[in-house]
């Protein structure tokens, strides 16, 4: 899925409004302490923390029976 930056524009009938997707984000989800909002930024933060450590080098699975 390709995620959207927030600077995407809404339209009407193919007429820009001037209103980003940034716009309505912020308008939706600057309420941290909702709980809805709470656990989509846990989600949020743990799939960054987890996509952010590095895989082993290729060496490092030479003695693992499950990566034959």
């Amino acid at each position: 899925m390709e995620q959207y930056t927030g600077n995407e524009e809404f339209t009407l009938r193919g007429d820009k409004t001037g209103i980003r997707l940034s716009d309505f984000w912020s308008w939706a989800y600057s309420d941290l302490l909702n709980n809805t909002s709470r656990g989509v930024m846990a989600e949020f933060l743990v799939e960054k923390s987890l996509t952010r450590i590095t895989p082993p080098p290729e060496h490092a699975n030479a003695n693992r029976l499950d990566a034959l």
